[in-house]
């Protein structure tokens, strides 16, 4: 190159005249396009790699959804009550079934039964014709109820063993009930329910009874022996029995029998008694009450004038339990100073007073709780009465250790008298046991007060064995005397 031309430098200028003019051009454009140089640098910036299928194929993760509002559902209004699915009354048809039943489970003595069957109708759906006959019926099954609650044990108990005996010396088979063996003795309850033992030796034969139907006809045979005792007619019509009073046979007769009946599970027989009962009493309730009343205090005497204390406590117990609300306590046993004072002594407690009028307790007529009335002794005789003499000292007056003699003889007959007057054992003989025990004790009372006047006259004391044996044979002839008067 020259030396002008590499002074001049043509070749930076030319660079920067290329350089100027390639920036004015771009400003240019920029201005033209309204481009930014931001738009500018993105030219020369390397392009993004192009997305793969498998890249492109993935789902990407769902956001969770909402869960969809519940729908709100009207409830529809309510409706009126139908009257047509209130529960209906009872048809006639189905009342006068109701009644045939009841009536059917009368006749076979199923009492209980046909009172549940009633109690489980709903006296509200019983149409208004019928009301009064459903009453009626109602009001007869509840008398029947309350009567049988009166009855010894207090409900239709089941049939109990029967058996046919014979002794050596009779001729008549005896319905008995409930026969075993005791050592050599054959035990056994009457039909009336007094327990009773023979040697077995002296039983000739014993056939014991299993068939239903032989069952009902010896309870028949022997129920017909019993209304021929009381003086009442039995009318047989083909299997239904009717009856009819003769001598003036009063309803406690008819009861007696429908007890008869409970006590044996004779039921075709129980309500047929029954409406005789109510017939001839409409107050049979409260008659049968005090009667039993009556029998209890009869126990009661029998018990304190043989000296017999716990079986005398046992029989006041029951008394007390349930017959204070009667005349027969109240006038017998509570206001009655012998025997509260016999007692006293004998027991050591006071006679309980008669319950106010307005105790709950007052009327055990109509309870519903009334258990089989027990026997104040279940076996054996009562607590031994001393019988034994009266001891005198030594140089007394001889008149009056003889008139002793002679009082202890009396004595000794009479307890042997009073104690076969147990109304338990004895019902249909006890009243006459009791009239010869008093009469036996009237004896050695006489005897034992001149035995008394004979010490006085020889200026001696009275032997207080002598009192005491006096004591005793006075308060037991006044009780057998109250006996003696309640059979009048």
């Amino acid at each position: 190159m020259s030396p002008r031309a590499s002074s001049f430098h043509f070749g930076r200028k030319l660079l920067l005249v290329l350089i100027a003019s390639a920036v004015i051009g771009l400003v240019w454009a920029m201005v033209e396009t309204r481009r930014t140089p931001e738009d500018l640098m993105s030219l020369f910036r390397p392009a993004p790699p192009e997305r793969t299928e498998e890249a492109s194929s993935v789902t990407p993760p769902k956001r969770p959804e909402a869960p969809d509002p519940k729908p709100i559902v009207k409830e529809p209004p309510r409706k009126a009550a139908n009257p047509a699915e209130s529960p209906k009354p009872y048809t006639n048809a189905a009342m006068k079934a109701v009644f045939a039943d009841v009536e059917d489970k009368l006749r076979a003595g199923r009492i209980k039964e046909a009172r549940d069957r009633l109690a489980a109708c709903n006296k509200q759906l019983i149409s208004p014709d019928l009301a009064a006959p459903f009453r009626e019926l109602e009001r007869k099954v509840e008398g029947y109820h309350m009567l049988l609650l009166e009855t010894n044990p207090g409900a239709l108990v089941p049939t109990p063993e029967l058996a046919e005996l014979v002794t050596a010396a009779g001729t008549r088979a005896l319905i008995v009930r409930n026969v075993a063996q005791a050592g050599s003795d054959t035990v056994f309850e009457t039909l009336d329910g007094i327990r009773s033992r023979l040697p077995t030796s002296d039983v000739r034969e014993l056939t014991r009874i299993t068939d239903p139907g032989r069952q009902r006809a010896a309870l028949d045979y022997e129920l017909e022996h019993q209304c021929a005792r009381n003086g009442i007619r039995v009318m047989k019509n083909s299997m239904a029995w009717t009856f009819e009073a003769r001598n003036g046979a009063a309803g406690l007769a008819f009861f007696d029998l429908a007890d008869f009946c409970a006590r044996n599970g004779h039921a075709t027989r129980l309500t047929a008694l029954l409406d005789e009962a109510i017939k001839h009493d409409p107050g049979i309730l409260q008659t049968v009450h005090e009667a039993k009343a009556e029998r209890m205090v009869n126990v009661f005497l029998y018990f304190v004038s043989l000296r017999a204390k716990e079986d005398a406590k046992a029989a006041y117990n029951i008394l007390k339990a349930r017959y204070r609300d009667t005349r027969t306590y109240r006038e017998k046993v509570e206001g009655d100073g012998d025997v509260t004072e016999a007692y006293r002594v004998l027991v050591g407690e006071r006679v309980a007073k008669v319950l106010p009028s307005s105790d709950p307790q007052k009327d055990p007529v109509t309870t519903e709780t009334a258990d089989p009335e027990p026997s104040p002794v279940e076996e054996g005789a009562p607590e031994p009465f001393d019988t034994s003499g009266t001891e005198l000292p030594e140089g007394g007056p001889e008149p009056a250790a003889r008139l002793v003699r002679d009082g202890d003889a009396h004595f000794d007959v009479a307890m042997k008298h009073l104690r076969n007057s147990d109304p338990n054992r004895n019902p249909t003989g006890w009243a006459s046991e009791n009239k010869k025990a008093l009469e036996a004790l009237t004896k050695a009372f006489e005897a034992y007060l001149a035995a008394q006047s004979e010490f006085e006259r020889a200026r001696r004391e009275i032997p207080s064995s002598l009192l005491k044996r006096f004591r005793d044979t006075q308060m037991s002839r006044s009780l057998c005397r109250k006996r003696a008067v309640s059979t009048r």
